[in-house]
């Protein structure tokens, strides 16, 4: 069976890279296939098309944004199989939670072309003044994804962008690529040329990326020494940063609770996705009574 390929979407084009890097299956350790490498002039382009996409992506009415995420959403409900068979080869997890993920993607999706969006609130209206608060579109936003649930992290980023008016360029891990691309090839047609891009390759892109002047906003999920470094390489250009980071996620055992089932649940939330999730529990307190 040949390999799968994917190749990056920029400018509402389906591009290959100037090079390829080895995407590793974890279940055998075995390179399965190849992705295409990002050159800084592609990121210069998908930055540009961004650019010239965003006066005419933020000024479309709520509601045709939400018709194309709608569109968006029916496009991933006629392609879940083959979304989770990308998943499961370049992530590891079983085909059931990889499922869950895809099907999580199309609820992000749904949830966006559905909710009532507020963009104007008035906060003091009276004799002495008025004040209005609004929510206005706000540039280009990189979003720079971890490889712990590649499609749904990319898919959370660029639905809340772009129903707001944004456009977004995803830059996925370099250990979980295929199905970000695999996203944006299926997506190429749902959104105008340049309002939605995914580049992958190494560490390099989300540099400059990070760095590049005509990027507005970076949305960052990963490591805590990797967001060091995004909220640096950010101030040179004053970008606005979101950051989500690793942490230190306690459970606390009460005195009336089953120690039998609070020991299930603790592991259950321990190890899931093999204890690569954000919220998983890494350390446990409980009374002395419990613990005796």
């Amino acid at each position: 069976m040949a390999p799968p390929t994917f190749k990056m979407l920029i400018n509402g084009k389906l591009v290959e890279g100037e090079g390829t890097f080895d995407v590793i299956n974890p279940s055998t350790g075995e390179v399965f296939a190849q992705a295409p490498e990002c050159s800084e002039a592609q990121l210069d382009e998908a930055v540009r098309a961004a650019r010239e996409a965003f006066p005419g992506w933020s000024k479309t009415q709520v509601k045709d944004r939400q018709a194309a995420m709608a569109k968006a959403a029916k496009i991933l409900e006629k392609n879940v199989d083959a979304l989770v068979e990308t998943l499961v080869k370049e992530q590891g997890k079983p085909t059931h939670l990889a499922k869950q993920e895809i099907q999580g993607c199309i609820a992000t999706m749904q949830h966006a072309a559905e909710r009532d969006f507020q963009f104007e609130k008035v906060i003091v209206d009276d004799d002495k003044e008025k004040v209005i608060q609004k929510y206005v579109p706000l540039g280009v936003v990189g979003g720079i994804t971890p490889w712990n649930f590649p499609p749904l992290m990319a898919t959370w980023k660029f639905v809340e962008a772009l129903t707001m008016g944004n456009t977004c360029i995803i830059k996925p891990s370099h250990f979980t690529p295929l199905s970000t691309l695999h996203l944006g090839e299926l997506l190429k047609d749902a959104f105008p040329p340049g309002v939605l891009a995914m580049l992958t390759g190494d560490k390099s892109q989300g540099k400059w990326l990070v760095a590049h002047k005509d990027v507005d906003k970076i949305s960052f999920t990963g490591s805590t020494r990797a967001g060091i470094s995004i909220q640096k390489a950010a101030a040179d250009t004053l970008k606005r940063v979101v950051l989500e980071l690793g942490g230190n996620d306690a459970a606390i055992v009460l005195d009336d609770a089953d120690p039998k089932e609070a020991a299930k649940g603790l592991f259950d939330f321990a190890m899931s996705n093999s204890g690569q999730v954000c919220i998983a529990i890494k350390r446990a307190s409980s009374s002395r009574s419990q613990r005796n």
